[in-house]
């Protein structure tokens, strides 16, 4: 089972090793148990009263005449599939995969929930790394991460997922980053060979942005792509939105466990 928020603060919360050992044991569980039991399943943690009345806050589990139990429902299957499959249709008729991804990640793509939802299948994820010049994106199939560099940045926490890239860059910012490979993207897109070799341009070359040769290797997102879906997006509920794009991303993605691509900001 897997939690999603918009709330930053409560999925810092619920990354905690203790939050998760919590759930983990409430998913599992058959019947509603009380405090006395739950202080006996984990004698480790000091602050379980206080997490049990943040997960009740947040609707995360219930406590009903003394009793603990997993409150929400959870998904086992994307509850927006008869709509993806009429949208997929016009969608792939007029772009092809890898645009359906760019438009999706640039126009529709969003966080935004009302309640926590919990979900037992994997989800399309999305990293992006920018600044004034450039966005350099991955989507991502499910929970697996490749090796690209929005991954690796949104997840510098967790080094040894990302072995290549966390020796050669370590500890180098995001922004920092960005003005840096800036300077080199601009050259190759203007047909121009990066000037000297470095850890920047190493980094693109490694995970493919850029061939040995100096060539430009992820395709770049074009702000004139549109399709007419007769879909008022704005109006469906945050939850529709939330899952009906990512089921639409791991259609487009199809076999793909990752799609990067490159987004000029100014001409």
């Amino acid at each position: 089972m897997k939690l999603y928020t918009k709330d930053q603060k409560l999925q810092q919360f619920l990354k905690r090793q203790e939050t998760q050992q919590l759930l983990v044991y409430f998913e599992a569980l058959k019947e509603p148990v009380i405090l006395r039991e739950l202080r006996k399943q984990f004698p480790g943690q000091k602050h379980l009263d206080k997490d049990l009345d943040q997960l009740i806050e947040h609707g995360i589990i219930t406590r009903k005449e003394r009793r603990y139990q997993l409150a929400l429902p959870i998904l086992t299957e994307y509850p927006t599939t008869a709509l993806a499959e009429r949208i997929k249709q016009r969608l792939l008729q007029e772009l092809s995969p890898q645009q359906v991804l760019m438009l999706i990640a640039e126009e529709y793509w969003h966080d935004e929930l009302e309640e926590v939802v919990a979900v037992d299948f994997s989800l399309p994820t999305l990293n992006r790394i920018e600044n004034d010049q450039f966005s350099l994106v991955t989507i991502n199939q499910g929970e697996a991460l490749p090796e690209t560099l929005p991954n690796y940045f949104a997840n510098s926490e967790r080094p040894l997922e990302f072995p290549k890239l966390s020796a050669l860059l370590g500890d180098v910012q995001p922004q920092f980053f960005m003005d840096q490979i800036g300077l080199i993207l601009e050259r190759v897109i203007a047909g121009k060979t990066p000037r000297r070799s470095s850890i920047f341009l190493d980094s693109l070359n490694q995970t493919q942005v850029i061939s040995e040769n100096g060539q430009l290797q992820l395709p770049i997102y074009s702000p004139n792509l549109t399709v007419d879906l007769s879909l008022d997006w704005n109006s469906l509920a945050k939850e529709t939105r939330f899952f009906l794009v990512r089921q639409l991303a791991a259609i487009a993605l199809g076999e793909q466990a990752s799609f990067s691509y490159l987004k000029k900001k100014k001409a």
